[in-house]
Formats: structure tokens, C-alpha cells, sequence
């Protein structure tokens, strides 16, 4: 078996290659047929991950780190680590059967054949008598459930049916009550299932087309097979149980960002199966965590699934895969057909904050697939509920993309202003405080909008909580002079009930007397919008009978402030409207209103008139037309959206970082309760020494209590 297998070319534009998988145990010994899926053959195709970790390092393109070799035909193929290992178990189980598998059945070398088949690949997993899911072998060691106690949990878990009714809410409240009533189970139970999800192949982006065609799934983890009902249940009750406060920590100490778009996956599933296919752009919002060798593949994978009708181009004839083209064109592309189709204005939302160290060279009206959204679009469960742009789309108000490819042309654009401050009024009013928490929230809360009035007093006791987080602290940490602990020891100590963390050494600056006059200039100025005195004097008295319902009151707002405002910043105009952006706005940025469009748009102007897209924004007041009314759009002022931005990492601007807490009470005053784990490490590695206090804070870090992101100051 020392000669290389080499491919033909294929006869057909319907031609594709099957593996025989013989009779009898081959030892890794195969037949690679050619067949035409115009004659309707029969066979399996396998759907796998082409690496796992410990077996194979990640790796770009398609080139992949070998873990074997099979003999295809009497010549030798490389094939990874977990796919051979698959094959093995294909032996044992799926004998004298024909079955399709991507890294064998394609020349992955040929880029025009991989194209081709790429393009085909929905008809292919829509042709397969069934769908063999290969999750590799499983793990071993001491401590380590075996995939039997795996599926007995399954077993006991309550079944959850299909979502059948509008209300999302209504659905998952029944899910939670049927699990309350299940019998009591370990949270080390609900941890094996995590583990057990959190293997390579859930995280695969082709699982999502391979998975939605599927007329029969059989899923196989080493010998052992799993129902796929089974495992499909305990996904929809996965999906739901972590709203139970007695898992909320629990996962959050894993790696649970896959488990949130699982879900997805079966919803589309269920509604490819009644002949509705979601639109490219939907697959594309909801897909962006899943992961691929290929970055191109990020919309390869979905264009077998998705209704295409949304797709247009003046640019571009015609959208399909093609490995000839780099990954940015290929990103460019696909974003020119969506904003010029049916998708519009809405692919603007979906740009990420671009603070990347080596951001891609694309337009910066253009997302990069490759990464997760951050901050995540301005929506309920994928709907967005806003209408600044109003609740028509003028033909003549579309936008377009220029010859090249590279700039969007947006025919009309009402102005709200410049940024002026990326902080807040130093004196509060009642109408400000309203302002400020519905747009710390965007004015959403779950599925109302806008939110309830209810909020506004839990906001007022989340602030509270802040003000007494940065008293206690700053009170200990002064308790203790600096000059004790020269090398900058650091002491973890949880207070009781408000769980706090604080040094056993602070600078000057960060004193007892500091804070309690930076409290006491914060409660001047806002005593009058927010009744702080009052609440400070009952929390106080709360904290020391023991009495949580003041902190259970501050989840409603907080858990809603943690989702939208993840890399967002509170910027206000000059005319006053308050609202929050991108992390990387900044002074001088322009908010901006286009007729059609859903959510406002910050842009920053560069040379030659153009500008640059920083990204959606809310803003308060003027999220349901409020902008446009009285105008003519047709008199409006365009833009040209056009270069990249490379803009730096802003890590002090953004509003929240579930590490650490930076409470700013007064401009030019800084404070800051950080998360004591990093700093000792960071100390314990000698790369950086430790402080409290940032070097510089931008915008509203230099003002009013809210969560910011701490970090370290190099050693010079």
C-alpha cells in the first residue's frame, strides 16, 4: 500500500463518489465508486468531526495533521485520527454498506471539484437513506462517566415536546415545571451532560445542514448507540434548566456558548421538515459561534438549507461556493447580495465591534462571519422589535453597492448628532434616571418592549448595591497600609451575603476617604432622581439581618443589563439623546437614522466624504420613527459606507465584563473591585504588577456606577 491514492475526475455535474464498506471486517480496506445521484442510488452518509481534541491540532485551510491511512482502491489515503477511528467502528456496524464521507468522496485538493460538491452537498445529505453521526470514541480515565450513565440520565430526564405555541416564555416555563418534577439529581449529573455536548461535533457548522436534511439520524458514540429522540430531548431540557438559580454558577464555570445554538439546529430541523426554509441571512445571525476549519465554510455550510429568495445582487450574478475566492471576498460577496436583497439594513446589525488585533480587510459594512457578533445584535429571540427608520422601505432609499464591491451607498440619512460625551450628565433628574436604565437595557426585557416600568426600581437598588460594594471594599482594603505587604500580596476574602473581594493593599487613591467623598458628590447629584439615601439606609439594615429580597429585586434589571450591554458604551449627542454603541465609538461620531432601517447606525467620517460604519446603536426616544417624522427622505443626505476599520481594542470602554466590576462615581475619581483570581495570576507569572486604579478610562469609566472592564498595567 505504498502508492498515494489519486483521484479522477468526476463524469457529471451529478456524479459523486460512495465508500464500500465491505462484508467482513477489511482492516481500513475500501472500494471508492463513482455513482450518479440522477439514479437515485442508495447509501448512508457520515457526518463527523475531521479532528478531536488530543488527536489533532487545529489547523487552517484543508490541510489537515493525518492521524492514519485506509486503502482506498489498493492505494493508500491519509485520513485524520477520528475519522479512521470511525471507520473502524463503520466495520463493525454498517457492513456491505455504500456511504458518503466529505474528506474521502471529494478531492479537497481540487478547488473547482470541491466547489462543485460543495454546492451539491444539501442534495446529497437530502438523498442519504440515513445520516450516521460518528461523535469518536469515548472518553476514559478515573472519574470519567461512562457513556451507559450517560444515557440513563438521559433516560430520567422528563420529555419536553416541540415547541408548538408563539410564546417562548409559556414554552419554557412548562419545560422548567416538568423538570421540577423529575427526581432530585446532582449538579455533577447535569455537568456530564454538559461535557458530553461539549464535544467537537456540536460545535461543527456543517451539523447544521447536515443534521436539518437528515431523513434518519443514527448517532454513535464509540460502540454505543444513542436514540437520536433521546438526545434530542435532553438538548430542549438543557436548553431550559439553566434558568434555575441553582445551575446559574454552575454553568457559568463551563464552556456553554455552544449549548445556546443547539437548540437552533432542531428548530430549523423542524421547520425544514414542514417545507419552510429559514432565510440565509437567519442561519447566518444564528450560527455565528459554531466553528470550521475552513472560514469560508461559515456560509458554505448554510447555503444547502436556506432560502436563497432573499439573496439579490447588482454586483454579483449569482452566490455559491467557491473556494477560488478568499475568504474576505467571499464575506464581502455574500454581504452585498444580503443588504441589496431582502435582508437590507438588517446585515448591519449584525457587524461585530471590530477591536480585533489583526482585523480582516474587509468594507466596514461587512461582518466578519469568522468571529462570534460581540455585542450581539439589538433583538428578542432573533425579532427586532424597533422601527427608527420607520416602517416602510422606499424603493428609493435602498441601498446599494458600488462597482467594485467594496463601498454601500445609503441614498438618505437623518442625523441625530455628533457624539459629544461618552459619559453621562453630572446632575440627575427623574426623566434622566428613566433614560438611563432603559437604555442601559435598550428598552427590552425578555420579550416586552419596551420594558416595564418595574425595572426602574430594580435598576435603583442594583446602584445602590454598587455604591455599598465600593464602601466595603474601599473600607478594608484601607484597613490594611500598603507598606505591609510590599510585594503585593494578595488576600481573597468573601464577605458575607454581598460576596466580595478586596485587596489587603490599595494605593492612595483608592482610600476610604476617597470613595466616601466620590459617594458622597454621586449622591448629591442623583439623590434627587433616584431615591438613594432611602435604599441605602434599608439595604443596610437588609444586609445585616441577613435578608436577600433587596438583591433578589436587582436580577430582574442586571440579568437584562448583562445581555445587551456586552461590548457596548453609553454615549449621549449633542442635543442631549442618550443611548448606547459599539465599544468603539467614540467623540465625534456621528448617529444616524436611515429610512427602512430597523436600529440608528454610529458612522465615523474619513478622507474623501466617506464613511465608516462603527455599528447599530440604541437611542433613546428615538427608536420608532420619532427621527423621521415631518421629512422628506427623498430630501435627505447619503452616505458611502466604505473601507475597513482597524481600530485598537477599547477594553476600558466596554460596559461589562463578568470578571470583574469597575464602579466610577465621580469624573476624575476611579475605583475599581477586580477579580482577584486574574490579578494573582498575573502577579504569579511576573508579567505584570498589580493596581487597582486604570492608567486612563475613557468616557464612562470617568463618571456614574456602572460595570466596566478592569486590566493591567505593564511593567515598564
Amino acid at each position: 500500500m505504498s502508492t498515494q491514492f489519486c483521484y479522477q475526475a468526476l463524469s457529471t455535474i451529478t456524479s459523486i463518489r460512495l465508500l464500500r464498506i465491505p462484508k467482513f471486517v477489511s482492516t481500513l480496506q475500501y472500494d471508492l465508486i463513482e455513482v450518479d445521484l440522477e439514479n437515485s442510488p442508495v447509501y448512508d452518509a457520515l457526518s463527523y468531526t475531521w479532528h478531536l481534541e488530543g488527536q489533532s491540532s487545529a489547523t487552517s485551510g484543508v490541510i489537515s495533521e493525518f492521524g492514519g491511512s485506509i486503502n482506498c482502491n489498493g492505494m493508500k489515503l491519509d485520513v485524520t485520527a477520528n475519522l479512521r477511528d470511525g471507520l473502524l467502528r463503520l466495520e463493525q456496524f454498517r457492513q456491505e454498506t455504500l456511504i458518503w464521507i466529505d474528506a474521502i468522496c471529494i478531492n479537497q485538493q481540487d478547488l473547482e471539484e470541491r466547489s462543485a460538491q460543495v454546492n451539491m452537498m444539501g442534495r446529497i445529505f437530502r438523498s442519504a437513506r440515513t445520516v450516521v453521526v460518528w461523535l469518536g470514541e469515548p472518553q476514559s480515565g478515573r472519574n470519567v462517566q461512562t457513556i451507559e450513565d450517560t444515557i440513563r440520565f438521559m433516560e430520567r430526564l422528563p420529555y419536553i415536546k416541540e415547541q408548538q405555541s408563539e410564546s417562548i416564555s409559556d414554552y419554557e416555563d412548562a419545560a422548567l415545571a416538568a423538570l421540577r418534577e423529575m427526581p432530585p439529581a446532582f449538579n455533577s449529573d447535569w455537568l456530564v451532560l454538559v461535557d458530553f455536548f461539549s464535544r467537537s461535533w456540536f460545535q461543527r457548522c456543517w451539523i447544521i445542514q447536515e443534521i436539518v436534511l437528515a431523513s434518519t439520524i443514527e448517532v454513535y458514540c464509540g460502540h454505543t448507540c444513542i436514540p437520536w429522540g433521546l438526545l434530542q430531548n435532553a438538548v430542549r431540557c438543557l436548553a431550559v434548566v439553566r434558568r434555575l438559580n441553582s445551575f446559574s454558577r454552575t454553568w457559568r464555570r463551563q464552556r456553554n456558548t455552544i449549548l445556546n445554538s443547539i437548540p437552533m439546529v432542531l428548530l430549523a430541523r423542524e421547520h425544514c421538515r414542514s417545507g419552510r426554509l429559514w432565510r440565509l441571512e437567519t442561519h447566518l445571525a444564528l450560527s455565528r459561534t459554531y466553528q470550521v476549519t475552513d472560514q469560508r465554510d461559515k456560509i458554505f455550510a448554510l447555503l444547502g438549507i436556506s432560502d436563497k429568495s432573499s439573496l439579490a445582487s447588482s454586483v454579483i450574478s449569482k452566490f455559491n461556493a467557491d473556494y477560488t475566492k478568499s475568504i474576505e471576498q467571499v464575506y464581502t460577496e455574500c454581504a452585498a447580495h444580503l443588504v441589496e436583497g431582502q435582508a437590507g439594513y438588517s446585515v448591519l446589525s449584525t457587524v461585530e465591534a471590530r477591536s480585533y488585533p489583526a482585523p480582516r480587510p474587509i468594507p466596514s459594512w461587512v461582518p466578519d462571519f469568522s468571529v462570534p457578533p460581540s455585542p450581539p445584535p439589538l433583538a428578542i429571540r432573533g425579532q427586532c422589535p424597533f422601527s427608527a427608520g420607520g416602517s416602510t422601505d422606499p424603493p428609493s432609499t435602498r441601498p446599494t453597492v458600488s462597482p467594485n464591491g467594496k463601498e454601500l451607498y445609503l441614498p438618505a440619512a437623518a442625523r441625530l448628532g455628533r457624539i459629544s460625551r461618552l459619559r453621562l450628565a453630572k446632575r440627575g433628574t427623574p426623566a434622566a434616571a428613566e433614560a438611563l436604565w432603559r437604555a442601559l437595557i435598550a428598552n427590552l426585557a425578555d420579550e416586552q418592549y419596551p420594558a416595564p416600568a418595574s425595572l426602574g426600581t430594580s435598576f435603583a437598588q442594583w446602584v445602590t448595591y454598587l455604591i455599598l460594594r465600593a464602601l466595603d471594599t474601599a473600607s478594608h482594603a484601607s484597613a490594611h497600609a500598603a507598606d505591609h505587604f510590599s510585594d503585593g500580596e494578595i488576600s481573597t476574602r468573601t464577605y458575607p451575603y454581598l460576596q466580595l473581594s478586596s485587596l489587603r493593599s490599595a494605593p492612595p487613591e483608592y482610600r476610604y476617604s476617597k470613595v466616601r467623598v466620590a459617594v458622597d458628590d454621586f449622591m448629591t447629584a442623583w439623590d434627587g432622581a433616584i431615591p438613594l439615601q432611602e435604599l441605602l439606609d434599608a439595604t443596610r439594615i437588609a444586609v445585616v439581618a441577613g435578608d436577600r429580597a433587596g438583591l433578589e429585586v436587582t436580577h430582574k434589571f442586571v440579568g437584562t443589563f448583562l445581555r445587551m450591554c456586552s461590548a457596548r458604551r453609553v454615549f449621549s449627542t449633542e442635543q442631549g439623546d442618550l443611548g448606547i454603541a459599539h465599544q468603539g465609538a467614540r467623540v465625534g461620531d456621528e448617529v444616524v437614522v436611515v429610512p427602512g432601517a430597523a436600529v440608528p447606525f454610529v458612522v465615523r467620517e474619513v478622507e474623501g466624504g466617506a464613511y465608516v460604519l462603527i455599528g447599530e446603536a440604541f437611542v433613546h426616544g428615538a427608536m420608532n420613527g420619532e427621527a423621521l417624522e415631518g421629512k422628506d427622505p427623498l430630501a435627505l443626505e447619503g452616505l458611502r459606507l466604505g473601507r475597513s476599520r482597524q481600530s485598537p481594542l477599547h477594553s476600558h470602554s466596554a460596559i461589562t465584563d463578568e470578571l470583574g466590576l469597575l464602579i466610577c462615581l465621580q469624573e476624575g475619581r476611579r475605583f475599581v473591585v477586580v477579580n482577584m483570581k486574574a490579578v494573582k495570576d498575573a502577579i504569579l507569572r511576573r508579567k505584570y504588577r498589580y493596581f487597582v486604579i486604570t492608567e486612563h478610562v475613557e468616557a464612562l469609566t470617568q463618571s456614574h456606577p456602572l460595570i466596566f472592564r478592569s486590566g493591567f498595567r505593564k511593567d515598564s
